[in-house]
Formats: structure tokens, C-alpha cells, sequence
């Protein structure tokens, strides 16, 4: 399945955006040149609700520019949670047990990593937020709120995982409740002191179509 036709199979209810190749270049709203990380969202998705056919017009109409599509999580994203584990992630199921079954999962070249998709019940969002991988305590996985993650597409690959594509399996009008442990860290206040890995990009990744 091509990323077209994957974006036209999606349920319209849920936010997404339109995601830049790697290498493309972009402008950031302060009108500064860069270099998209295969991971950046089309800046427009910020502003206002992307459905699939938005997705689907700017895929078709910028091909070279963009190669995958982002699904936002949070406030705009209706409640959902990604947990995206970088690494160890068999060793984090074995610690989960059955609590990721059902959960829609994104896969990459990356080897022994994976993203799951939860949703938060609505009652939860204002008491709930995300977590950003650390250096500092060497965070195997970040929780993805209030932020997009990619999860069909070009994969750009890593310093661990060559260039290719991401793997969806799942099905996104399924989505399940966060399990108990997920809310429970979503809940805990976070620690000051923690270095936050690309934390200046997040903050500054609304990137305009130039």
C-alpha cells in the first residue's frame, strides 16, 4: 500500500499532518532557511484541523516535498496518546504484558522499537502531559502529547537505523484506553533537571510551505 492510498483509508475524525521529506528545505515562521529532518510537519497543520483529504491534497500537489503523514496527539488530537519506545522494546513488553494488545503500531527500520497508539478518556486531558526522551536517565521511550507522531511514510532513518519506510498495523476507529501504567506517568510531575532530547526543535517545528 502506497502512502496515498493509505491516507484516503483513514477515519476522518482524527487530526493529522502532512510530514516533509528529509532533506527538503524549509522556513520557519521567524524566516529561517533549514533542512527538514524527515520528520517535520507541514506548519499549516498547526493552525487549523487536517482531515485526510486535506493530507491527501498537499501529497498530491507537492510530491517532492512531502513523504509521510503525522497523526497529532493532545488537546487537538481528540485525546490520543503515542508511546513511542526507542529501544529495548522487548524488554519493556515482557514489563507491559498484554497491556499494548490492540493498540494500533508503528514500526521502522529501527530494530527492537515501536509506537503504540492509545487514547485518554476525556475527562483526564487537563491532568495528563507528555514525556520527552532523556539523556540523563537514558528514557528508553517518550509519551507523545499534545505533539504529532509520524506513522505512515518515508522512515529517514537514524543514527541506529538506516533510510525506509514505516510499518502500520492496527485499526485507528479501535483505538484502546490508555492502560492504567500509561496514565499513571502521563499523571507524575516531571523532573526539572532533565536534559530533554531535541527540545528546541519541537518547540520551534511549525514550518511553513516555501
Amino acid at each position: 500500500m502506497n502512502l496515498q492510498q493509505f491516507v484516503k483509508m483513514l477515519p476522518k475524525h482524527l487530526v493529522y499532518a502532512p510530514i516533509y521529506r528529509k532533506g527538503v528545505e524549509i522556513k520557519s515562521k521567524d524566516g529561517k532557511i533549514l533542512e527538514s529532518t524527515g520528520k517535520n510537519p507541514f506548519g499549516e497543520s498547526y493552525e487549523r484541523q487536517f482531515s485526510p483529504d486535506d493530507v491527501t491534497y498537499v501529497l498530491e500537489k507537492y510530491p517532492d516535498r512531502f513523504g509521510a503523514i503525522g497523526l497529532f496527539t493532545g488537546l487537538k488530537g481528540k485525546g490520543l496518546v503515542i508511546l513511542d519506545v526507542d529501544k529495548n522494546l522487548a524488554i519493556h513488553k515482557k514489563k507491559w504484558g498484554n497491556t499494548l494488545t490492540g493498540a494500533p503500531c508503528i514500526t521502522s527500520t529501527k530494530k527492537n522499537a515501536a509506537k503504540y497508539i492509545f487514547s485518554v478518556p476525556e475527562e483526564l486531558w487537563s491532568s495528563v502531559k507528555g514525556r520527552f526522551l532523556s539523556e540523563q536517565t537514558s528514557t528508553c521511550y517518550e509519551i507523545l502529547w499534545n505533539r504529532q507522531g509520524v506513522i505512515f511514510g518515508s522512515y529517514p532513518g537514524s543514527v541506529t537505523s538506516s533510510e525506509g519506510n514505516y510499518g502500520f498495523e492496527g485499526d485507528l476507529d479501535k483505538i484502546p484506553t490508555a492502560p492504567d501504567w500509561l496514565i499513571a506517568e502521563m499523571k507524575e510531575k516531571e523532573d526539572p533537571n532533565i536534559i530533554k532530547k531535541d527540545i528546541t526543535k519541537i518547540k520551534t517545528n511549525k514550518f511553513l510551505l516555501s
